[in-house]
């Protein structure tokens, strides 16, 4: 007998844990992509322009990130992207979407990769390398916020 409820509390447990099926026309989630890879254009071009408020306004205040290993919030992000920006002259970021992943209506999951090059105050190259993204973006108060990000920058020769 106790083997049989132990098998019917897993079976319950399992079919909780189940994902939830996202109730959107194929027109709305496409819908969603477009703006979702829209936001993105709209905070790379923030931060192509070093412009740390710009960048910013793209992250929820209550954002988790975890950036090369380090877990940071938005108050040590907004300390970070202060200082590195000032002193860069500019940056490139080259990126593609890898996966767009529409959790709900109201929630959209990102992941991509690219090129991130810094460009100094005298316009010589300072560094250049890949990176990579995970990004999750919901939507709050008519506007979409990043929630939770990842950001690794593999160094050369890492496989």
């Amino acid at each position: 007998m106790r083997r049989i409820g132990l098998v019917g509390f897993a079976l319950v447990l399992l079919a909780a844990c189940q994902p939830t099926s996202v109730d959107l026309t194929e027109d709305q989630r496409l819908a969603l992509v477009d703006t979702i890879l829209q936001v993105q254009i709209d905070l790379v071009a923030a931060a192509e322009a070093v412009d740390a408020e710009a960048v910013l306004s793209f992250f929820a205040p209550d954002v988790g990130l975890v950036m090369d290993g380090r877990v940071v919030g938005y108050a040590s992000l907004s300390q970070l992207l202060r200082q590195s920006y000032g002193q860069m002259g500019r940056q490139t970021v080259e990126w593609h979407p890898a996966e767009v992943s529409v959790l709900s209506p109201d929630a959209v999951a990102l992941t991509l990769g690219g090129v991130v090059t810094v460009i100094g105050m005298e316009g010589d190259t300072v560094s250049s390398g890949p990176v990579a993204w995970t990004e999750v973006f919901v939507r709050r108060n008519g506007g979409w916020k990043l929630l939770h990000a990842h950001q690794s920058t593999p160094s050369a020769g890492s496989s």
